[in-house]
């Protein structure tokens, strides 16, 4: 189940704060040590703390314990989102506007001609 929880809450962070730690803290009355200690892969993510963080940041009932379709990301997907979860701020901020770069119409053509030039 701690895996599980963790995923959802990668999700969470990468989806409803687009990988702004500092929101997610604030919201969550959070450290950023006890953040960093919930994401680090083999921690105890308990029942108290699930429950605790559904409830300040008003999500629904046993959300971490989901697993649902909805939560289900591809692999690199998921490897991404871990890696913008352990970056900085200042880092994270980076990759993101990196990542809205390559999202304009710009980008996408230039995506789509690398792409093509790999095949």
């Amino acid at each position: 189940m701690n895996d599980v929880r963790r995923r959802n809450l990668l999700t969470l962070l990468n989806g409803r704060y687009l990988g702004d730690r500092q929101k997610f803290l604030a919201d969550a009355h959070f450290s950023e040590p006890r953040l960093s200690q919930l994401l680090k892969p083999g921690a105890v993510f308990g029942e108290r703390v699930a429950r605790s963080l559904e409830e300040k940041l008003n999500l629904p009932p046993m959300y971490f314990d989901d697993e649902g379709n909805h939560h289900k990301w591809p692999a690199d997907v998921i490897e991404g989102a871990k890696l913008l979860a352990s970056m900085s701020a200042s880092d994270r901020r980076k990759a993101l506007a990196i990542l809205g770069a390559l999202s304009t119409p710009e980008g996408d053509a230039q995506q789509q001609q690398e792409d093509g030039s790999r095949h």
